[in-house]
């Protein structure tokens, strides 16, 4: 099990990363099955692993596989963006007042010179794995969600000025642009069981069987990071 909480929470309330790995991994139990996953955890057949800060070198070694394959490049950008999603948003993410849907707050508009992932190089590819494999997300009326979300897909900004956000690391040989989400947390996923650092463990582990989301950051796990993994060369 990955799990993750925000730098910025840990550094803005100088709380301890093993102590929040431990509290969040009790939370999680208890919230997905407070007798069976529970019970495993005191009998110690679930152990904890590692804290994995984004600082780590990984994530960086991670992103440079994207820049590498050609799927990173900077550029200016204008957009409306939520804090609360951490994204910039489209029209289909607000409502007719023009606020987020989720948040119920309307974006700020923006404007900054960042990295973008292309995105919509993946469309076609997502698109045909999506439904080639029908259970690859489900419930179904999610996945019509996601096949929805791909018939306009924009590239993303994948990081952000040191002015907009004084924290993360720096996009490769670029220290005017930390690393942002959600290309950072996404990675996570991977460098959190050896990508890069450990074969062996990383072999162990991925592909994974199961990823375990909520429905308000469908876009961000059903599209993006598949669209990370096929960048890097990885099995979705």
């Amino acid at each position: 099990m990955v799990t993750a909480v925000k730098e910025k929470t840990v550094a803005r309330n100088d709380l301890d990363p093993a102590l929040i790995v431990r509290a969040y991994r009790v939370m999680l139990l208890s919230r997905a099955t407070e007798d069976k996953l529970a019970s495993l955890y005191r009998a110690g057949m679930i152990k904890g692993g590692v804290f994995l800060g984004k600082g780590q070198e990984a994530l960086s070694t991670a992103s440079s596989i994207f820049l590498k394959k050609g799927d990173i490049y900077k550029a200016s950008y204008t957009g409306k963006y939520c804090s609360g999603c951490e994204t910039f948003l489209t029209e289909r993410d607000m409502d007719d007042e023009g606020k987020c849907l989720i948040h119920q707050a309307a974006p700020d508009l923006e404007e900054e010179e960042n990295y973008f992932f292309k995105l919509s190089r993946y469309q076609e590819p997502l698109k045909q794995h999506i439904e080639a494999n029908p259970g690859f997300i489900q419930p179904e009326v999610r996945r019509q969600e996601a096949l929805k979300m791909l018939e306009e897909l924009a590239d993303i900004s994948v990081s952000r000025s040191t002015e907009a956000v004084s924290w993360g690391i720096p996009v490769p040989d670029d220290q005017s642009q930390p690393i942002y989400v959600w290309i950072d947390a996404l990675s996570n996923y991977i460098t959190g069981v050896g990508y890069q650092h450990d074969e062996k463990t990383f072999n162990t582990y991925w592909p994974a069987d199961y990823h375990i989301i909520g429905k308000d950051i469908l876009r961000f796990h059903a599209i993006y990071w598949p669209a990370f993994l096929l960048s890097a060369g990885l099995p979705v």
